[in-house]
């Protein structure tokens, strides 16, 4: 059995890092356990409880870490916001809490959680625009898929209108159309 302040590292209890690890007994619990050596002091005595130690860092989690940006991160094409536990939107965020905003925007504008099946889509095609009025809610991806094929097919046609508006402005001005040469 391991004797209590005994350190070993990583590599000699089973892992695959060579991080150094303290077998201590928590006071309260009577538990013993490997504790990380960083988590508490360098000097990790056998009479500190385990429990708090492990807890150490927490109080760097959230609004109170060093790299706190306000809760808002953008995560390659769409905006990521934190919601706090209690917030009742919470049941849609991962697992770190956070929330894509164009979602949370729907959800909060219909007053409840949006299903995992459920689409959000931007009508301007501006995944940085999450104004209420440019968010549709669609019931399901092959809506999504019909919605956005749909937009590209409008985009196209205005494309070509455009062309033809200004072939057409062209011959007007120009005085008609221009004779083959022979």
């Amino acid at each position: 059995m391991h004797k209590l302040g005994e350190t070993r590292t990583e590599r000699r209890i089973g892992a695959r890092r060579s991080r150094v690890y303290v077998w201590v007994r928590c006071p309260i619990c009577l538990k013993e356990r490997w504790i990380l050596r960083r988590y508490g002091i360098e000097s990790l005595d056998i009479n500190c409880h385990p429990c708090t130690v492990i807890k150490l860092h927490d109080r760097f989690k959230g609004s109170n870490s060093p790299r706190w940006k306000g809760g808002r991160l953008f995560n390659q094409f769409y905006w990521r916001v934190w919601v706090p536990p209690d917030d009742p939107f919470r049941p849609m965020a991962d697992k770190y809490g956070y929330i894509l905003e164009h979602r949370l925007v729907v959800a909060r504008h219909l007053g409840r959680c949006l299903e995992r099946w459920e689409v959000v889509h931007h009508i301007n095609r501006d995944k940085v625009d999450n104004r209420v009025g440019n968010l549709k809610l669609l019931p399901d991806k092959v809506y999504h898929a019909v919605e956005t094929n749909m937009q590209r097919e409008i985009v196209r046609l205005q494309k070509e209108i455009l062309k033809w508006q200004k072939l057409i402005v062209w011959l007007l001005q120009s005085g008609g159309v221009p004779q083959a040469k022979r």
